[in-house]
């Protein structure tokens, strides 16, 4: 009977989750061109460098762009964040802040962010060998992800929709105009990021399952001193 009793409550306690797949807004990292170098190259592993900068893409959000810069060249390099701009997926361009710590804010999902547009934007100073880690906010409540997520408790149901989005013919872009200074030169950069779909699995009901399998074990303690 006790065995019984012990079964009956792992299987109601597992009972309580259930498997949620989200389809969710995904942007790839997708060129970069610059004035220095106006063909552009196309982009792999989300990263870009040449002689002078490193951009590397870490996440899409819609609170922000989080970005790594590193300098690859042998002289002080500046971000001139106040000549910077976002280009949306529809095309128009927006003003935008920066924050190196808003990127840590965002990152830990403490997303709020004060967003002042007539701050003016003090470049960055990034000496050679550094990198800094930074978050590219528009102003204007410019959407940055084109679409909001989707939850499916439907596995199949999931899969189906998410090959019908990534079918659809439309792979809208958005754009980030990155101007350094360096050597007494400026050089503009736009990278260009491609929205993609993805799918990912996750868990609900974990708390309830916190809180009943201790609730549970205790049950079942008093049970078996019976």
């Amino acid at each position: 009977m006790k065995k019984v009793i012990f079964v009956v409550l792992m299987a109601v306690a597992l009972s309580s989750c259930s498997t949620i797949h989200v389809i969710d807004n995904n942007y790839l990292f997708n060129q970069a061109n610059s004035t220095h170098n106006p063909a552009g190259v196309a982009i792999n592993n989300q990263s870009f460098e040449d002689e002078y900068i490193s951009i590397q893409l870490l996440q899409v959000l819609n609170e922000g762009i989080i970005l790594t810069l590193a300098n690859n060249h042998s002289s002080t390099i500046r971000i001139l964040w106040d000549e910077a701009a976002f280009v949306d997926h529809d095309g128009y361009s927006h003003r935008i802040n920066h924050d190196n710590n808003s990127a840590s804010k965002i990152l830990s999902k403490d997303i709020s962010v004060v967003v002042d547009e007539h701050k003016v934007q003090i470049p960055s100073v990034i000496p050679a060998g550094a990198r800094v880690n930074t978050a590219i906010i528009p102003v204007d409540n410019a959407a940055i992800a084109m679409y909001e997520p989707m939850d499916f408790t439907d596995k199949e149901m999931a899969e189906a929709t998410l090959r019908e989005m990534q079918a659809h013919p439309d792979h809208p872009t958005i754009k980030l105009l990155l101007p350094i200074e360096v050597d007494g030169k400026k050089i503009e950069y736009t990278a260009t990021f491609r929205h993609e779909f993805q799918m990912y699995s996750k868990e609900s009901g974990d708390m309830g399952l916190t809180i009943f399998v201790p609730v549970a074990l205790s049950f079942l303690v008093i049970v078996l001193a019976a």
